[in-house]
């Protein structure tokens, strides 16, 4: 991918749209620098659990846990169901439902840090039915600025997600520890009596 450093739009075809995220995130979170001090934070404005973006921001879920990097993810539509790769972020993904109508004429964001954005189409439309205009800046704290604020007062607006879409994703947790405690248990040897005090 060629660098993307100054805001620029794209025509982004409808195909090619989770696959350009994706590779968008992916070289951010990679850019990370060794210092973690910073804690940076990824957030969201999607218009549902099935939108590319967050189906992108899923496929880094790796990345994101290995950084411990929070997610706040505000979603307008949440009838679809929660990917199942949040399940490794599912400790630091904080979700919140946009109620508020006027929100469907936001556009879809996401801010990562305190430089990179991204901004996508419309609400109103559907991403799986057309292609669209798309922001994409990695280096550029006026635009991170501006999207954040935005971001802000629509968190403010939103109201906690439904318990019950995070129900596979808590599941899934426990069975992975569960799994883990049981090859632990197979591999160390029996505990013997110690006469250290």
């Amino acid at each position: 991918m060629r660098p993307l450093n100054s805001p620029r739009m794209h025509v982004v075809r409808k195909e090619e749209k989770e696959a350009r995220l994706a590779e968008f995130l992916g070289d951010s979170f990679k850019a990370l620098d060794a210092d973690t001090s910073s804690h940076p934070v990824v957030s969201i404005v999607a218009r549902g659990y099935d939108s590319p973006v967050v189906a992108a921001l899923a496929s880094q879920s790796a990345l994101l846990s290995h950084a411990g990097i929070l997610v706040r993810l505000l979603v307008v539509n949440e009838e679809a169901s929660v990917p199942t790769a949040f399940a490794d972020i599912s400790r630091t993904l904080k979700v919140r439902v946009g109620s508020d109508h006027r929100i469907h004429d936001a556009h879809e964001q996401l801010v990562f840090g305190d430089r990179v954005v991204w901004i996508g189409d419309c609400m109103r439309r559907d991403p799986a039915k057309r292609d669209a205009y798309e922001c994409y800046s990695r280096d550029c704290a006026e635009t991170a600025i501006f999207a954040l604020r935005s971001f802000e007062r629509l968190w403010k607006l939103g109201r906690p997600a439904k318990a019950h879409a995070f129900d596979s994703l808590k599941a899934r947790n426990v069975e992975i520890i569960e799994v883990a405690l049981a090859a632990i248990s197979e591999t160390e040897p029996a505990a013997t009596a110690s006469t250290r005090h």
